[in-house]
């Protein structure tokens, strides 16, 4: 008997778990594609928690190109120390970088820094990654991310 009610109890108190699919980064990605293959406007934004603080925050974008510096979109770093920083460039990712896949899994978004680039990487999926690349140097260190609520 004891058991049982403790088991209720345990129960009871874990908050209600949601098994809808949260659709917050495939909306995105929808929504900022939608617009680029268009006439570029958009309101939009989305939030990612990453495990190294600097490279949490928000990504807005107004306007969506494929044109190099077309696009006008911000990082705003959650540390309020950083810069925001100004996207330059957004790609359309496809499955196993196949460009003449007709899928689309995602978007990347490239950012100016004062020393190189940052890079966002929204997955319809679900999932995100930031990742550095500092001037005069080959690769990008990635991290995975997390897509968060706004606050």
């Amino acid at each position: 008997m004891k058991k049982s009610a403790l088991l209720l109890a345990a129960v009871l108190a874990i908050p209600s778990i949601s098994f809808a699919k949260d659709t917050q980064a495939l909306d995105f990605v929808n929504q900022v594609k939608k617009a680029a293959d268009a006439d570029g406007s958009v309101q939009a934004s989305i939030d990612i928690d990453c495990p190294v603080p600097t490279a949490s925050g928000k990504l807005i974008i107004s306007k969506a190109s494929y044109e190099i510096n077309s696009s006008n979109g911000i990082f705003v770093f959650k540390d309020l120390s950083e810069q925001q920083a100004q996207m330059t460039t957004l790609v359309t990712m496809y499955p196993d970088d196949n460009f003449a896949s007709e899928e689309i899994i995602g978007m990347s978004f490239i950012f100016k820094l004062p020393k190189g680039q940052f890079f966002v990487d929204i997955f319809k999926d679900g999932k995100s990654r930031a990742g550095v690349n500092k001037n005069g140097q080959s690769g990008i260190n990635w991290i995975g991310c997390k897509i968060v609520k706004p606050v």
